[in-house]
């Protein structure tokens, strides 16, 4: 994957009503969407399963949801979410935990999808874009 670069999406995208995510979702738009729901930073959440209340701790490249959710979510069965959930996890994609009605969802190389790369000597780079700006206006307001 990192020969071939990545792009960046902003996290609306699967509810856009023109290009966003329809009807039953393929195997990649669930992917994608696990991708979009899985938090960016450490957070902590609040859930309800039946008569159980309670919060969880998420960090970094994880989310949490029901089966039953996703399966609503993606127009799938519980079964169908579960066989896709476990394929991802044998191909070592995610690692999963199931516990009080919630799963706990942990994207395996999440900072690798999701960390720009910092490029070496860009503040060298943006320093002297910026000084040659600063000399082309000079020479403008100095032909003035």
């Amino acid at each position: 994957m990192s020969g071939h670069g990545f792009i960046a999406l902003a996290r609306t995208l699967p509810n856009h009503p023109i290009v966003g995510f329809q009807g039953k979702y393929k195997p990649s738009e669930a992917w994608q969407w696990l991708l979009f729901e899985a938090s960016w930073r450490a957070r902590r959440i609040g859930f309800q399963t039946g008569r159980h209340v309670g919060a969880l701790s998420l960090e970094r490249g994880q989310l949490s949801h029901s089966l039953r959710f996703m399966a609503d979510r993606w127009g799938w069965t519980v079964k169908r979410v579960r066989t896709f959930l476990d394929a991802l996890e044998n191909d070592s994609m995610i690692t999963t935990q199931t516990g009080t009605g919630q799963t706990v969802i942990t994207i395996c190389k999440y900072d690798v999808y999701q960390c720009l790369p910092v490029a070496k000597g860009t503040q060298s780079t943006t320093q002297t874009g910026t000084q040659w700006a600063r000399n082309r206006s000079e020479e403008h307001t100095s032909e003035l």
